[in-house]
C-alpha cells in the first residue's frame, strides 16, 4: 500500500493499515529528512502495535526530545565514499549496476530519465520546481570524456 506523506492524516493511515493487517511496524528509514518525517516515522513506529522500534535518519534528530522506547541512529549513503572507499566503489560501480541491469533491485520509487544530459539540468530542476511526485527524476552524465 502507498501513502501520501503530504496527507494530513498520514500517520493514522498507516497506523490503522498495520493493524488491520495485525502487523506491527517495528523498523523504519526516514530518507525524507525535511520538515516533520522524522517525528512522523516514531509517531508511526510508536502507534502501530509494536513495542519500540528502530528508526534509521539521514540527517541528525530534529529538535526536542527523543522519542522514548524507540533506537534512533543516523546513517548515510556518503560514507561509502569518505569512511568505506572500496566498498563504496564496488558497490556502487559493480554491484548495483549489475543488479538494477538483470532486475533483481527494482528502483523504487520509479525514475524518469530526463533527456538532454547535463545540458538539462535546468529543465529537470524547472520539472521538480513545478512539482513532481512519485517518482526521481535522472539525468545522465556522460563520465567517458576526461579531461
Amino acid at each position: 500500500e502507498v501513502f501520501d506523506s503530504h496527507d494530513s492524516s498520514v500517520i493514522d493511515k498507516i497506523v490503522a493499515a498495520a493493524k488491520s493487517a495485525d502487523t506491527p511496524i517495528t523498523l523504519g528509514f526516514d530518507a525524507v529528512g525535511e520538515g516533520k518525517s522524522a517525528k512522523q516515522a516514531a509517531e508511526v513506529l510508536a502507534s502501530s502495535g509494536g513495542k519500540g522500534g528502530k528508526l534509521a535518519l539521514v540527517l541528525p534528530w530534529p529538535e526536542g526530545d527523543e522519542p522514548e522506547g524507540i533506537e534512533i541512529s543516523q546513517t548515510g549513503a556518503y560514507t561509502a565514499f569518505t569512511e568505506h572507499a572500496e566498498l563504496g566503489k564496488w558497490f556502487f560501480n559493480d554491484y548495483l549496476e549489475e543488479c538494477l541491469a538483470n532486475g533483481s533491485i527494482v528502483p523504487a520509487p520509479k525514475f524518469e530519465v530526463v533527456p538532454g544530459g547535463i545540458n538539462a539540468a535546468q529543465s529537470a530542476l524547472d520539472k521538480l520546481k513545478a512539482g513532481v511526485s512519485g517518482k526521481k527524476l535522472v539525468i545522465s552524465v556522460d563520465c567517458s570524456h576526461h579531461h
